[in-house]
């Protein structure tokens, strides 16, 4: 993931698209290829035959993917410094809630459509049917969020349509809608089309925003944020099974899902707040408040060192060297991005 940023700068957004397409093939013929792996022999099969193609697929990755002479010279992401920015936080905890509920369907919905009296083949289309929701989603959403830049507007829409059909699915029990196949069924695959539409930008939203409060636009930033990303989808699919099987097993399968719907709408409630605060609703974006103290122009950069030091900014370029047991509040400077970062010692 960390890659598609630096070989795709131009079309992150529909790159990630193009990765989820296969996510979502994955998620749909997965469950039934382990079944005839499983029936062909036994439990081992299915993992040592996915595990053996995984590592021929690292052979072939570490032969294709092209080599990049200057990783060595990079340092190492700052991820203290990608924590300090409030904008992932808000976005790293709606992918933890959206991959939670991309997942809780795993072990609840098959239970929950035995009522219906279904064969494993029609258990199986309706799984097939939330697959092809998301490949479908994702790809599109991915190009729209290259063209037109929008990413928090396709999370917040994401969010709320996932909340609404979770509602539509269970159902949930205030709407006093009748518990029919076809309502279910069309509440799955349309969640997993808005879930598509929520989860596909996240990532280049992350990276627009951590590139925004001062952090280099280069592959040890895409490698940190990569890593958050990932951490917290791994969590939220941790999460969104043991959960939702608890919470089938202490109440039934239509409060569980009107319970995830209702952490979809307070996401999206999230993101829409926080988005107006930060784009100073529609009058320009800020930048967070460790950036606005660590970070000032070239134009600056005198002023702040008078006022931080105590000495005239002259005799401050006079005494770059200066020994630092002689002069402890000794002002680094370093260059990034063409501005100009202040730490004191």
């Amino acid at each position: 993931m960390a890659l598609v940023p630096n070989k795709f700068p131009d079309s992150v957004g529909q790159t990630m698209g193009n990765i989820e397409i296969f996510a979502g093939i994955g998620l749909t013929i997965g469950p039934f290829l382990g079944g005839v792996l499983y029936q062909l022999g036994g439990f081992m099969l299915p993992f040592v035959a996915i595990g053996g193609f995984s590592m021929i697929l690292s052979l072939c990755l570490f032969f294709i993917l092209p080599a990049d002479n200057h990783l060595s010279e990079q340092k190492t992401g700052s991820f203290i410094h990608l924590m300090s920015i409030p904008g992932t936080w808000v976005v790293v905890f709606s992918l933890f809630i959206g991959a939670a509920a991309l997942t809780f369907m795993e072990p609840t919905l098959s239970t929950e459509l035995q009522q219906y009296n279904l064969t494993p083949t029609q258990v199986g289309l309706v799984f097939l049917l939330m697959g092809l929701g998301y490949t479908i989603s994702a790809p599109i959403v991915g190009w729209i969020a290259d063209k037109r830049q929008n990413t928090r507007t396709l999370l917040s829409f994401g969010y709320i349509l996932a909340g609404i059909s979770y509602l539509i699915a269970g159902p949930w029990p205030v709407l006093h809608l009748p518990n029919k196949l076809y309502l279910i069924t069309i509440g799955v695959v349309l969640m997993y089309v808005a879930l598509g539409c929520a989860i596909t930008p996240t990532y280049q939203d992350l990276l627009s925003t951590v590139v925004h409060n001062g952090m280099p636009d280069v592959i040890s930033t895409h490698s940190v944020v990569s890593g958050m990303f990932n951490s917290a989808f791994s969590l939220g699919s941790f999460f969104g099974p043991t959960m939702g099987g608890l919470l089938v097993d202490k109440f039934n399968f239509a409060v569980s899902s009107s319970i995830f719907g209702l952490l979809n709408l307070i996401s999206a409630a999230g993101i829409i707040v926080f988005s107006l605060w930060e784009f100073r609703c529609g009058k320009g974006r800020r930048k967070t408040m460790y950036v606005a103290k660590f970070r000032v122009t070239n134009e600056d950069t005198d002023n702040l060192i008078d006022n931080e030091n105590g000495v005239n900014s002259d005799s401050v370029e006079r005494n770059e060297n200066i020994d630092e047991t002689e002069a402890p509040n000794t002002v680094m400077k370093n260059k990034l991005n063409g501005e100009t970062a202040i730490k004191i010692n």
